[in-house]
């Protein structure tokens, strides 16, 4: 329970960073000294980025320290097999889930936050985004429980941190009974759902990156630089008001 509630402070503090990289700088009207350095939009966002991937780094160490700690604990519970409760298991769903969530809160705020000219807007619309995505599955898959009597749906599995509350509370079996499969099909659970949010980090990712200039309000500067505009004047004309003009 306490590490589902680090996870929820962590994600808060996340999402309230990246959201107000860039709306931040709206609010207080310092964007446009920014925007007048020799930096492309990309590299302005890479930069502001850089450092909550220090505080990554922090956040996961101290994650992996207490799943260490948990595996150790459990030792004698738990049997470090492929079947029933693994410990294997468990440790990659839960460094995938550091790799994975956790850059998936950053870029999906940070896309928000460049769209968002306000930064309160950015971070109450970056929270209820998150909020929405994990709680509205989990709704569906209790209505659908109620009325078909199943415990199982692949709905669930649409919430970013179902796999979270899965791996942790080691449901994976009943799960898997309950589809009338062999338990192999965990690890096929684990790795699609991760392979799933890690595709869409790279979808914000590339959206944050791509239409960086646009977000921010700044035309592309290497636009002249590669098609420099040319003059729509004939050289006969040119001639013409040379002769002119001498006249």
């Amino acid at each position: 329970m306490l590490l589902f509630t680090i996870w929820i402070f962590v994600t808060m503090i996340l999402s309230v960073q990246s959201s107000s990289l860039v709306s931040g700088e709206r609010s207080r009207q310092t964007l446009d000294v920014l925007l007048v350095t020799p930096l492309s939009g990309r590299e302005i966002i890479l930069e502001k980025v850089q450092g909550l991937r220090r505080l990554i780094w922090v956040i996961s160490a101290c994650f992996v320290t207490a799943y260490l700690f948990e595996v150790w604990w459990n030792g004698s519970v738990g049997h470090n097999s492929w079947f029933g409760y693994s410990r294997t298991r468990y440790l990659v769903g839960s460094v995938l889930s550091l790799l994975v969530y956790l850059p998936l809160v950053i870029w999906l705020s940070m896309w928000i936050g460049l769209k968002t000219k306000s930064q309160t807007r950015a971070i109450l619309l970056s929270l209820a985004t998150i909020a929405a995505w994990c709680l509205i599955p989990f709704g569906v898959f209790i209505l659908f429980a109620e009325l078909t009597g199943s415990e199982y749906t692949p709905i669930l599995f649409l919430a970013p941190f179902a796999m979270i509350v899965v791996n942790e509370l080691n449901d994976f079996p009943k799960y898997s009974n309950a589809m009338g499969t062999q338990a192999i099909l965990e690890w096929v659970v684990v790795f699609v759902n991760y392979a799933w949010y890690g595709g869409w980090v790279l979808v914000f990712r590339g959206l944050s990156l791509r239409y960086a200039d646009r977000y921010l309000g700044r035309r592309d500067e290497q636009w002249e630089t590669r098609f420099p505009p040319q003059s729509t004047t004939s050289p006969y004309s040119e001639n013409i008001l040379a002769a002119s003009s001498s006249q």
